[in-house]
């Protein structure tokens, strides 16, 4: 699986990762797992055009050491469907920029 992953966190920046997500996103159905959902103008053509799959979003994994997103799009209502696939360049970004600026937004250096 391909991931962005930022290792090393403290237990107090695990402590406000956790509570700011689950703030936002949770609670969780799987513990420390968050779906984000991806804006629609990133969506490829195939994700677009497969609206009845949406919403489109990729993982947030939250572990006490570490915290992971996955590049991967995935469909909340089906679990394999040709508009789940590994990011594009443009969904990578935004992936990477959105977990980089949720710990500068929390002061988490990592």
């Amino acid at each position: 699986m391909k991931q962005f992953v930022v290792d090393a966190l403290h237990p107090a920046d695990y402590k406000r990762l956790k509570e700011h997500l689950d703030g936002l996103y949770g609670p969780c159905v799987v513990e420390g797992l968050y779906w984000i959902t991806l804006p629609e103008n990133l969506l490829t053509n195939t994700q677009k055009a497969h609206k009845e799959c949406g919403p489109f979003v990729f993982a947030i994994d939250l572990e006490p050491e570490k915290v992971s997103c996955e590049l991967l799009v995935r469909s909340l209502t089906r679990m394999r469907c040709q508009c789940m696939e590994y990011a594009n360049d443009a969904q990578v970004i935004f992936i990477v920029r959105f977990l980089d600026h949720l710990l500068i937004k929390l002061g988490i250096i990592a």
